[in-house]
């Protein structure tokens, strides 16, 4: 009896690690690359301020205007520039 209750809350554990894997995959950040550029003559824009939206994650881009971020699949990114 006592090794039969054993196998089963096993089994329990199991299945509850197998169905929480797809969240734990999706929830992983990710890196995101980019480069910020002016929308008047598309040239770079060092300094601006990307982060992700809800989190205390930030970078600044660089002086050719790129940035690397590791976020979320579904995140959203927030840029400033004063």
């Amino acid at each position: 009896m006592k090794k039969r209750m054993h196998l089963t809350f096993n089994l329990y554990f199991l299945l509850v690690l197998v169905l929480a894997m797809p969240w734990q995959v999706s929830a992983q950040n990710q890196p995101v690359k980019g480069t910020v550029r002016d929308a008047a003559n598309q040239s770079p824009v060092p300094g601006v301020s990307v982060s992700v939206k809800g989190t205390p994650n930030g970078v600044t881009t660089d002086p050719d205007g790129k940035y690397t971020i590791s976020a979320a699949a579904d995140a959203v990114l927030v840029f400033s520039f004063i």
